[in-house]
């Protein structure tokens, strides 16, 4: 919970398109299933494949923009 209530709702939502402040709505709901989804992903060591998927962004640092090795990937 301590989580849910830190998210920003001016970020963009990821790959599900579920905005942060949605989340937050329906927290107290959707807490238990998302603990108990974590908690057996850890004990089993399988991760659900949905959660593996993340949005990456190349940012620009510094260089010339034509060249791969002066971006960083954000996900």
């Amino acid at each position: 919970m301590k989580i849910i209530t830190k998210l920003n709702n001016s970020k963009s939502p990821g790959y599900e398109n579920i905005e942060p402040s949605l989340i937050k709505d329906v927290s107290t709901e959707i807490i238990e299933p998302i603990v108990d989804i974590f908690n057996l992903s850890l004990l089993s060591g399988c991760v659900p494949g949905k959660l593996k998927i993340a949005k990456v962004i190349p940012v620009f640092k510094r260089g010339y923009h034509s060249q791969p090795t002066n971006y960083h990937l954000i996900s």
